[in-house]
């Protein structure tokens, strides 16, 4: 048996065939991009569609896909797309970083209380999500909003255009500020307030269950076989944290890409003073009854990039090869597009500090890195103090390929750090749903002890942590003495 995953990215979409035990059969993809105009920033859903059956249709054309059994998708959160009673739809989408909504998010913070919207649907009130958005599309584009009549979000959207039946999972339902997180439904007090319809939500699933069978003139047209169920999909750090295996207390997903960030799995919501005041939110998993979490950073391979780019080198080996063995005394603060947890600080900026004209490129690297982890290691300090110690990471992106960069993981955090057999966790994640909804293995954690395994192992050099420590009490001091050097 194959199965089909559609991965809908900011950038593009990713389409891959994969056999039973994760392993991809073949892969297609498609660029587009984010349009910022002078309104602001928005994303085409029928761009977004075409490119996934054409990406689809280079598979169908090039192998046999008679095997596939099963499709689903995975997206970005927050994004939605409005459409009528035909289906059409009728505007180009808001992306997650415009700024349209900071003035619902304002009022409802202020109107209907921050502590009490956290309390129901674990999220701090932000204009990046779903409600306030909707809600400002409602004020200042009435005659759209009065269209309404379906809202997706983009994994939803795109099984609703193969067939699916209107529905949202559980992972990216959380990224819309309208869910409650314990009783796992859309909030009525949240949408009322809000005075939003709620007959243009989908139905709640959990990811992974079968919410219809692929149209059979979709079918037809991208020469797959009529009987293919579609899955419920789900937002796509989830899906890669069950791709790593990522289904028990202490251990947790880094994804290592353009940014960085943390996805630990819990048996209980964690809903308390701590969480909320590090901005951590608190999601459903792909796995059933346990949560995630998302603490993470915009910089991480982004910030390679740049690093590339001012010394001319090509790609990260390059200056890895040159880093020192030992820790520096640099200080980097990696905040190069703003701050995320536990801050949320949009206007914070990067910074290098301890710099001399002794210092060498290898050993600036090795500063960026460090710099990289001790954020992180904020991050874990967060969690721990909410109720959650990480004891074990698994790795997946760009970055993790770096057999260098992963010692020095382990070393500033003092955790083992372990890649995998598979680094393609989101596509595995896929596999996993797949695998159980066609009875292959009888649940989640049979497919995972299956599908997922270790292939290295890091552990931390103590001797390093115990420096590492040291440096890392003087780097908790760096935001806040950037931030006060910026302030007027």
């Amino acid at each position: 048996m194959h199965f089909m995953g559609v991965d809908v990215g900011s950038s593009g979409c990713k389409v891959s065939v994969i056999d039973e035990k994760g392993l991809s059969v073949c892969f297609a993809s498609r660029e587009y991009s984010f349009v910022y105009g002078d309104t602001g920033s928005y994303l085409d859903p029928n761009l977004v569609i075409k490119s996934v059956f054409s990406a689809i249709k280079e598979l169908s054309d090039n192998n046999d896909l008679s095997d596939v059994k099963t499709v689903s998708v995975t997206s970005f959160g927050e994004m939605f797309v409005l459409m009528d009673k035909d289906k059409k739809v009728i505007c180009d989408s808001i992306t997650y970083d415009d700024t349209r909504g900071k003035d619902e998010a304002a009022y409802i913070r202020d109107n209907f209380g921050e502590d009490k919207l956290y309390g129901i649907t674990a999220t701090s009130c932000d204009a990046m999500y779903s409600l306030p958005k909707l809600m400002w599309i409602k004020k200042h584009q009435p005659e759209i909003y009065a269209k309404v009549r379906y809202m997706n979000l983009f994994a939803d959207y795109v099984l609703f255009m193969m067939g699916a039946k209107h529905h949202t999972d559980y992972s990216l339902a959380a990224r819309t500020m309208m869910f409650d997180i314990a009783c796992k439904c859309w909030s009525k007090e949240i949408i009322d307030f809000a005075g939003i319809d709620d007959s243009v939500l989908g139905e709640l699933v959990q990811t992974g269950t079968i919410v219809g069978e692929i149209d059979s003139s979709i079918a037809d047209e991208l020469s797959l076989p009529r009987d293919v169920k579609l899955l419920a999909g789900g937002h796509d750090q989830p899906c890669a944290a069950l791709g790593a295996g990522i289904a028990e207390d202490g251990v947790a997903l880094d994804g290592m890409g353009s940014n960085e960030c943390i996805v630990p799995a819990f048996d209980n919501p964690m809903i308390n003073k701590t969480m909320k005041g590090s901005n951590l939110v608190c999601v459903p998993h792909i796995v059933s009854g346990k949560f995630v979490t998302y603490a993470f950073c915009r910089t991480a391979g982004s910030l390679f990039k740049w690093y590339n780019k001012v010394t001319g080198d090509e790609g990260y080996p390059a200056l890895t090869s040159a880093m020192p063995d030992e820790p520096t005394d640099i200080y980097v603060l990696p905040h190069f597009m703003g701050a995320t947890t536990p801050y949320m600080d949009d206007e914070s900026v990067g910074a290098m500090i301890g710099l001399k004209v002794s210092h060498t490129k290898g050993e600036i690297t090795r500063g960026i890195i460090e710099g990289l982890n001790y954020e992180m290691l904020v991050n874990l300090k967060c969690l721990e103090e909410a109720g959650f110690k990480v004891k074990l990471l698994r790795v997946s992106g760009g970055l993790s390929k770096s057999e260098e960069i992963l010692q020095i993981k382990a070393d500033v955090l003092g955790i083992p750090v372990q890649t995998l057999e598979i680094s393609e966790t989101g596509t595995v994640g896929i596999a996993i749903m797949g695998t159980v909804a066609m009875g292959i293995y009888k649940d989640i954690n049979e497919a995972v002890a299956n599908i997922v395994s270790v292939k290295k192992t890091f552990y931390p050099d103590m001797a390093k942590h115990e420096i590492y420590k040291e440096r890392f009490e003087r780097y908790k001091k760096l935001y806040n003495t950037v931030k006060g050097f910026y302030k007027d």
